[in-house]
């Protein structure tokens, strides 16, 4: 019985020591004299994890008085504080945090002087470290604010509501772009508390002003949109802007199941623009797989255009059907073909209409509606706002072509201008210049190499992978044909291939209607 008595406690010792050393913290609060608002839970300062349960906070301590850690807005929480006595902590320096599992001293941390500071700790490595923060104008007091309120997507739940920032430049300015519908918000300054604590309100005289605590006077939202939302708790302003007035779309790309690329948006398709707001592409669908178009670099926030209502929407060949933005319709709704090809798709943002086609050409799944040559051998070098566009071949798109002015460097070939170097690359084989490899950006990249400037005619062809840079020379002119204008002179090889630069050898020469076999020495 004994027995069975200290292996029960061994146990229950085992389990709480587990239990302390792999406690992960999922929020954190600085409390104490030294805190702007003292012992109050309600407003004690929020902390935010920068990862790996390293937990920050940029605010203002007072001399010579104890702050300590809570896990949570308790006081018989989980907490973090100093061992058997407090703790002068010196700045830049860290110094050790005991759990309140392994040391029941009620001990806490100091600083000399009073200021701001960064507050930083590693619950991992159980450290505490501050360092004077380089503002010091002003007394801060918060590491972040959050929006709650029927009008923003977390509704009234504070932990769920829309973080503003601090500004790095002026932390006393907060900010965030984000979706707010039909409703009512006010900020709160802890997310880790609840509507105990003191919050920013609606200044009852002014909207554009705000007020710390006071009557219960709420901002109230009357049209749906994203905003650009800034508060500053120095002039206490707040600036409500819609983000996307006067949007125009500087590129379209196209994700969903039904392209090759699916939902990568580093790889994803990139439309080519004609006239004015109307973009093309020609690639793959898949049947019955759901596309929509990104406006923006970003598949989270990014501006969407996709379909009307709230399904998807099926295309009929030929047939212009809305196409709408996500700031006109929240569903996200999604575009489908019913059978599968390549397609000509053309996205009229003028008119708000998508038109699909099949193309002519079905022999390959087209992956790309276009290609991008950069490098420092381009005109525009490694800009990608300015590549040479390589364009898909009218008989065959799986072939990409351009004729453009190079130079002596390197060059490659991108699957996606619009994603800062984030997509695949074409590059040369290393051992093989005339064979192009598709690698992801962290590869090691073998580019093609220009040795002598002129103007270049490219080709890319991806189904084989194959890549040709040959001199652009203009043909002699020495006859005229029978309408009177001159004829074009070609030269082929006696195996007929055509060549735009013959170099020593024997070729055939064709001039309108007259072929001849030439010697160039």
């Amino acid at each position: 019985m004994k027995t069975i008595i200290t292996r029960f406690l061994m146990c229950c010792i085992l389990f709480a020591v587990s239990f302390v050393t792999s406690f992960a913290a999922d929020k954190l609060i600085l409390i104490g004299d030294a805190a702007p608002d003292g012992w109050a839970l309600n407003n004690s300062v929020a902390m935010l994890n920068q990862g790996n349960d390293v937990w920050k906070v940029t605010v203002q301590l007072k001399a010579d008085e104890g702050f300590k850690f809570l896990t949570d807005t308790d006081f018989g929480s989980f907490q973090y504080r100093a061992g058997d006595s407090d703790v002068m902590l010196s700045d830049g320096v860290a110094a050790t945090l005991y759990d309140s599992g392994e040391n029941a001293n009620d001990n806490k941390f100091k600083v000399s002087e009073a200021a701001n500071y960064d507050v930083v700790c590693d619950l991992i490595n159980k450290t505490v470290t501050v360092t004077k923060s380089a503002y010091q104008e002003h007394a801060l007091r918060y590491a972040a604010l959050w929006m709650v309120g029927g009008a923003t997507p977390g509704g009234w739940s504070i932990g769920d509501g829309v973080q503003l920032n601090q500004h790095e430049d002026n932390p006393l300015v907060y900010s965030a772009t984000t979706w707010l519908t039909t409703g009512e918000f006010k900020l709160a300054t802890n997310k880790y508390a609840d509507f105990g604590q003191s919050m920013f309100q609606r200044d009852a005289a002014d909207a554009t002003k705000m007020v710390l605590g006071g009557d219960d006077n709420k901002w109230n939202i009357t049209e749906p949109a994203t905003y650009d939302v800034e508060v500053n708790v120095a002039d206490m302003t707040i600036s409500l802007k819609k983000h996307y007035d006067g949007f125009k779309a500087d590129c379209m790309l196209i994700l969903g199941d039904a392209v090759k690329s699916g939902w990568d948006m580093s790889n994803s398709v990139a439309m080519l623009e004609g006239e004015p707001g109307v973009w093309t592409a020609t690639v793959y669908l898949a049947a019955d797989q759901g596309f929509k178009f990104y406006a923006e670099n970003d598949i989270f926030n990014g501006f969407q255009y996709r379909a009307a209502g709230e399904e998807n929407v099926t295309l009929a060949e030929g047939a212009a059907t809305s196409l709408v933005s996500s700031e006109v319709n929240r569903n996200d709704s999604k575009f489908q073909v019913a059978e599968a090809g390549n397609y000509v798709i053309t996205c009229d943002l003028n008119a708000g209409t998508i038109t699909v086609k099949k193309a002519d050409y079905q022999d390959n799944e087209i992956v790309y509606a276009a290609l991008w040559l950069v490098g420092d051998a381009t005109e525009n070098g490694w800009d990608l706002g300015q590549p040479v566009v390589l364009a898909q071949d009218a008989s065959n798109p799986m072939v990409y072509t351009a004729t453009a002015d190079l130079k002596e460097g390197e060059l490659q070939v991108v699957v996606n201008k619009f994603t800062n170097y984030n997509s695949d690359v074409y590059v040369s084989d290393a051992t093989d210049a005339t064979k192009a490899i598709r690698v992801n950006k962290d590869s090691e990249k073998n580019n093609w190499k220009i040795t002598e400037a002129g103007k270049y005619d490219v080709k890319l062809n991806v189904l084989d992978n194959t890549m040709s840079i040959i001199k652009n020379v203009p043909s002699a002119i020495s006859s005229v044909n029978a309408n009177g204008e001159q004829a074009l002179v070609e030269y082929y090889t006696l195996e007929g291939m055509r060549v735009n630069q013959p170099v020593k050898g024997i070729y055939i020469m064709r001039q309108g209607n007259k072929v001849v076999k030439v010697s160039n020495k």
